[in-house]
């Protein structure tokens, strides 16, 4: 059992952290038990909010980007890294230094280190038996469910790369590993496939020779995406790419997920995929025309890339009350996908406001073969009408959501960057 203390705004602290929550915050604060099914809506929930529970990771700074895929086993850990202090230089601003690992539940603690306290660590994926992949050190790396960390190979022996994802089964990770490539060392988007300290590296870029690139994220089909450069008009371009899972060096089958049609006379040059489903839907941000105070303009939309299709659907962006169409918001960008049935989940990071702001966003649309997609509205994630935050806190990406809806990012408070996990109600882990 652990004791956690939620407040009134929904804030859930362990116990020791709560002597730092704001007075005028601390809502009939009390210890409660945290076994499942604990997260539960007061009696009186606001109208119009989603039913889901925010959750923030324990540290004087974090961030979380992944979770299980599907994950609703006691293997469940969401992956990050976390600051801490370290007085062997107490010359240096606190917390200064920061460690990569995961934190597993049901209390999100104590963290699972990945790498050591001077290898400047992150986990960028988790596998459904709780195996986390990242980097360390500036190498590619992973750690099983029973420990003993993993150097990944690099595609030229012994030089930097780094693991983006990992397949829910654990037999596929992806990232970039350095490849020398005539008188130089390039970053190429990279698949390991193999199992436990077993792992054979697979360069995937085949747009153009001695371009850079990265693999972003995989499934487990070993469906791989992500983004490699190219050529446009003798300038240099980000395409994104989505490759099938055969990989033999004879065969590579990487698709250029394309851009959107141009009918306003806008040069559009780059896009990038940042997220696969099951399905093979894919997401991420494009180049795309929008009309902004009377001219159309490029500027960079989350979009999506559905299973067979290489022509994008462009999603928009986050639109605050008092903004219109004729003057949207700046940037968006899709950086997660779950799929369960017919319906799709989308989650990412948007501004709101032309030049900057970033904010969490989630955005679900249904969709059946020979049917019309339906779409929801893209969900600002600090939408106080629609999502309860607590006082004080800013969400400004989700980064990861899997089959059970269950999101994860980072947000702010007083400056300082933090994890969080966003829970649907009920959640019960057997």
């Amino acid at each position: 059992m652990c004791l956690w203390t939620r407040t009134g705004t929904r804030l859930t602290l362990t116990a020791d952290e709560a002597a730092f929550v704001p007075p005028e915050t601390r809502l009939d604060v009390e210890e409660v038990d945290l076994t499942p099914p604990a997260f539960e809506w007061p009696e009186e929930e606001p109208a119009g909010v989603i039913s889901s529970d925010i959750c923030y990771l324990s540290s004087t700074g974090d961030a979380a980007y992944a979770l299980n895929a599907a994950g609703m086993n006691q293997n469940l850990r969401i992956g990050g890294y976390a600051y801490y202090d370290n007085p062997t230089y107490p010359q240096l601003p606190q917390p200064y230094f920061y460690l990569g690992g995961a934190w597993p539940w049901p209390n999100w603690g104590p963290m699972i280190p990945f790498g050591d306290v001077w290898s400047g660590s992150v986990v960028y994926g988790v596998d459904d038996d709780g195996g986390l992949a990242g980097a360390t050190s500036g190498r590619a790396c992973y750690l099983p469910p029973g420990g003993g960390l993993t150097l990944l190979p690099s595609l030229t022996a012994n030089r930097p790369g780094g693991a983006q994802d990992i397949g829910s089964l654990g037999d596929y990770i992806v990232g970039y590993s350095q490849k020398l490539m005539g008188a130089n060392y390039v970053s190429r988007p990279t698949r390991w496939t193999g199992t436990g300290s077993n792992w054979t590296a697979w360069d995937v870029g085949d747009f153009e020779a001695n371009q850079p690139g990265s693999a972003h994220a995989v499934n487990n089909g070993g469906a791989t995406v992500g983004r490699t450069r190219v050529t446009v008009n003798g300038a240099a371009a980000w395409r994104a790419f989505r490759t099938n899972g055969v990989l033999t060096p004879q065969y590579r089958a990487a698709s250029e997920l394309v851009l959107p049609p141009a009918t306003h006379g806008v040069t559009l040059f780059n896009n990038t995929a940042n997220g696969v489903d099951e399905v093979g839907h894919t997401v991420g941000s494009t180049d795309a025309e929008i009309y902004r105070t009377g001219s159309w303009v490029r500027e960079i939309r989350a979009a999506v890339w559905w299973a067979g299709e290489n022509t994008p659907t462009v999603l928009g962006t986050i639109m605050p009350e008092g903004w219109s169409w004729n003057n949207p918001p700046g940037r968006s960008e899709a950086l997660a996908v779950s799929t369960v049935g017919t319906q799709t989940i989308m989650v990412g990071t948007g501004w709101t406001t032309p030049t900057g702001y970033l904010r969490a966003w989630v955005l679900t649309a249904e969709k059946t073969l020979g049917q019309p997609t339906t779409f929801g509205s893209m969900i600002n994630l600090n939408d106080s009408h629609l999502v309860w935050v607590p006082s004080g806190w800013v969400t400004v990406t989700a980064e990861d959501v899997n089959a059970q809806g269950w999101i994860v990012g980072t947000a702010t408070a007083s400056g300082v960057t933090r994890g969080y996990v966003l829970m649907p109600q009920p959640t019960v882990i057997p």
